[in-house]
């Protein structure tokens, strides 16, 4: 049985998918988030960066997309899912779409771009957008923060100590953290070894691998069809 790690919109969506493969899955969503508020939200140039379907259904609800810098502005996109969602919604002014931020990185270094691009976020982003936002290539624009689960359910909590669950899914370094100091709170660490993970990125096996979480496979792409690709190939 597979762990679903994921917010409860996304793991509700992908438990359909496995129950249409017929494969046996547990749900536990080891976080959530908390929309800022519109006052709270302060936009003052036209060009962005959005990496997260979650940024963008945080613009939806606070109705920002008639923000006139919005509305006139121009979007990179990190990510397929968020590039076609911003496209659904009516902003065609998507630049250009980054397989990760890595290449988008590169993109940046290439064009030589030296006006400071808006990213719309979450309060946690990668180190490799800290950095970018260290050096004034991004500004950061946080639109919701996320809230850490502070245990394991207790139906998790009986299934990892009866062994059923045998592989869980990882789609980022933050949840991953979460995920390990939810086993250190319920002294699981040494049990959890054994179990296998998939992980959207290499730096999410890392993560894992240098906790001595040495079983992970890495997903060919960063998404979430490529992740149930892995998983059927066992």
């Amino acid at each position: 049985m597979i762990l679903i790690t994921r917010p409860e919109d996304d793991a509700k969506k992908l438990s359909m998918i496995l129950d249409h493969k017929q494969i046996a899955y547990h749900r536990d969503s080891l976080i959530s988030f908390s929309m800022l508020s519109k006052k709270e939200i302060n936009i003052t140039s036209n060009i962005f960066l959005i990496s997260s379907i979650q940024a963008i259904y945080s613009l939806q609800k606070n109705n920002l997309f008639k923000n006139p810098e919005l509305a006139s502005g121009s979007f990179y996109v990190i990510g397929n899912r968020s590039s076609h969602l911003l496209k659904e919604l009516g902003m065609n002014q998507v630049e250009d779409t980054f397989f990760d931020f890595n290449t988008f990185n590169n993109f940046l270094s290439q064009n030589k771009i030296k006006t400071q691009i808006n990213y719309l976020c979450g309060d946690i982003i990668s180190q490799e957008a800290e950095m970018a936002v260290e050096t004034k290539k991004l500004n950061k624009i946080i639109l919701y923060r996320t809230i850490a689960a502070k245990r394991f359910s207790n139906e998790t909590i009986e299934l990892m100590n009866s062994g059923k669950i045998d592989s869980v899914m990882l789609f980022s370094k933050y949840t991953s953290l979460v995920y390990q100091q939810l086993l250190t709170k319920h002294g699981m660490e040494e049990k959890a070894r054994d179990i296998e993970y998939y992980c959207l990125s290499m730096r999410i096996a890392e993560f894992m691998q240098e906790k001595e979480y040495n079983r992970c496979i890495v997903c060919d792409y960063p998404d979430q069809n490529s992740m149930i690709t892995a998983i059927e190939k066992k």
